[in-house]
């Protein structure tokens, strides 16, 4: 599938044609290669994000994922940004982990750095999609080995998997229409979007895990030497 870039990135639907804001939740603190503190489980609009990464899907939903995937995936870089723009709209702090602070829509939209995270966004999806009766052997080892690298970036939270579960939620309704992304349809995509957030957030707390047992002190890490998202490591 190809991932060329629109030829029009100005041409990108605004945020305000995205479906209504969900509340923002209050945000924990940041860290810094430090061991990380308990999480308490996240409710969200399809599920809660807590570490299970098991996905039962029929072949009915599978073949519901591939049809319609067709469809949000006609102009890949396109939903890719739509997904960004509407993740920094549910969690603006969440650009500080990207550098993109400060930044219009329109300038993200023409930035390199946005582009390439974007399109990496839809490249996952499409694999995902492409593995729906490989999951575990193709799919999950890598979103949690992501998620692991997670837990050595500045400022991460875990809120920010609500967030972009919502996001995908958000834009794939708008792309196929609240009539066609329903029912069956929608509770698919919707396990599909919590095997990959409860994935990402398995690795994570692993790594948290080890570095809470061998992490003598905070102290003894600076923001100077954590990476951000891109450091090549997202």
């Amino acid at each position: 599938m190809g991932l060329t870039p629109s030829s029009s990135p100005a041409t990108l639907p605004t945020q305000s044609t995205m479906s209504a804001k969900v509340p923002r939740r209050k945000l924990c603190l940041g860290f810094a290669r430090r061991p990380c503190s308990k999480h308490r489980s996240h409710s969200g609009s399809s599920g809660a994000v807590n570490g299970d990464s098991d996905l039962q899907l029929t072949a009915n939903d599978k073949e519901m994922i591939r049809s319609t995937w067709l469809a949000v995936s006609s102009d890949p870089y396109r939903i890719g940004a739509r997904v960004f723009l509407r993740i920094f709209e549910l969690e603006p702090e969440a650009r500080k982990l990207f550098r993109f602070d400060g930044m219009t829509e329109t300038e993200l939209i023409v930035n390199g750095l946005f582009r390439i995270h974007a399109s990496r966004f839809i490249r996952a999806i499409d694999l995902a999609v492409n593995n729906l009766d490989a999951l575990d052997l193709v799919v999950v080892s890598n979103l949690i080995q992501l998620g692991r690298q997670h837990a050595l970036i500045v400022g991460f939270k875990v809120e920010y998997l609500d967030a972009f579960r919502t996001a995908m939620t958000d834009v794939w309704e708008a792309e196929l229409g609240s009539e066609q992304f329903a029912g069956n349809t929608r509770k698919a995509w919707s396990e599909l979007f919590l095997l990959i957030t409860n994935s990402v957030l398995e690795g994570y707390q692993q790594r948290c895990s080890e570095l809470k047992s061998t992490t003598p002190s905070v102290e003894n890490f600076t923001d100077l030497d954590s990476p951000h998202f891109d450091d090549d490591i997202a």
